[in-house]
């Protein structure tokens, strides 16, 4: 019954936590790669990390599509006014359009290193392309949208991307914001880039935690040490790799009165992934394995093995289910574990 209890308890904290993780999956793009074509028509690709982004092979005959919906409905009055329109295309193959009207927004100019500005123009068309992706094609006027079919986008941002990579060669782990000047149909190498982050390193940390965790129907308090290596990506950490001394301290109720101590000492490592793209608010999510290396008392078995998986919320709190395998794996015992980090 007890063990149940624990595997429910462990099965709503998993849950929970999953939830958390989506919820924290707002839209945010720490790279922008903006690409002149001409005077009439510029594309910005928004994308989590650009030097991963692969060009759809797709977007011309995504773009005659649109072409065709334009075709179906009744446009709203465009001229002189900053329009964006979304497009999707739903996993139903459906279609949708939508028109925002951005006249009273600040407009950003494009400057390149020689010195030329690249305006913002009318029409903003915005497509999402997988995950953490998107792509923004703008053009002078609306009419233009027509002839964005006869441009081989897909290949001409290719060409940009691997200009880009020769010329910055730390955009895997940098934020940037670059601008590319295409000529004739060919990337040139007129461009300039911004670097959005230069604080943000990998590093090596030193922490703890008191906690507590519920095994076998009882309250086990812990004080953890933790060594670890942090590794940034973009504008935020991201990965966090630790070693972990974990001492768990059993109190039993002597016969004759009082209390007496036994000590059990855990050492292991664990890997947790910030699942937060916000910089601020960091959420980890991970798994650890330990092994019993100092054992006192009966309360463990021999040659226990602790596998703990779960959440670290912010900079302060975690919870970690976990379970004890002992006896050389012939037995499985659950716990759950509380933290408060400092």
């Amino acid at each position: 019954m007890e063990k149940r209890l624990i595997v429910n308890a462990l099965l709503i904290v998993l849950s929970l936590t999953v939830l958390n993780a989506q919820e924290k999956q707002t839209k945010f793009f720490a790279d922008t790669l903006h690409i002149s074509v001409d005077e009439d028509f510029s594309i910005m690709i928004l994308s989590e990390n650009i030097s991963k982004y692969q060009p759809a092979d797709t977007l011309n005959r995504l773009l005659a599509t649109l072409n065709e919906d334009l075709m179906n409905i009744e446009l709203p009055d465009l001229e002189n006014r900053y329009t964006q329109i979304y497009y999707n295309v739903r996993p139903d193959g459906n279609t949708s359009l939508k028109f925002v009207d951005v006249t009273d927004e600040d407009k950003i100019y494009m400057v390149l290193e020689n010195g030329n500005i690249s305006p913002p123009m009318p029409i903003q068309l915005i497509m999402n392309q997988g995950n953490g992706t998107e792509l923004r094609c703008m053009v002078s006027n609306i009419d233009y949208l027509d002839l964005l079919p006869g441009y081989n986008i897909s290949s001409l941002i290719k060409d940009v991307l691997s200009k880009q990579k020769e010329k910055t060669p730390g955009i895997r782990r940098v934020a940037m914001s670059t601008t590319w000047k295409v000529e004739n149909g060919i990337a040139a190498d007129s461009y300039a880039t911004n670097y959005r982050n230069t604080n943000i390193h990998d590093q090596i940390s030193l922490s703890g935690t008191v906690g507590a965790s519920l095994i076998r129907n009882q309250l086990v308090p812990s004080f953890d040490f933790v060594v670890g290596v942090t590794l940034a990506n973009k504008t935020r950490i991201k990965h966090m790799i630790r070693a972990d001394f974990s001492m768990n301290y059993i109190f039993n109720e002597k016969p004759e009165g009082g209390f007496s101590t036994n000590i059990n000492t855990f050492v292991g490592a664990s890997y947790f992934i910030n699942a937060s793209r916000d910089s601020d608010k960091p959420n980890w999510y991970g798994v650890g394995v330990s092994y019993l290396a100092w054992r006192n008392g009966d309360f463990f078995d021999e040659n226990t093995w602790r596998v703990s998986f779960g959440a670290k919320f912010g900079d302060r709190y975690s919870i970690m289910p976990e379970l004890y395998f002992g006896n050389n794996f012939k037995n499985v015992m659950p716990g759950l574990k509380f933290s408060i980090w400092f």
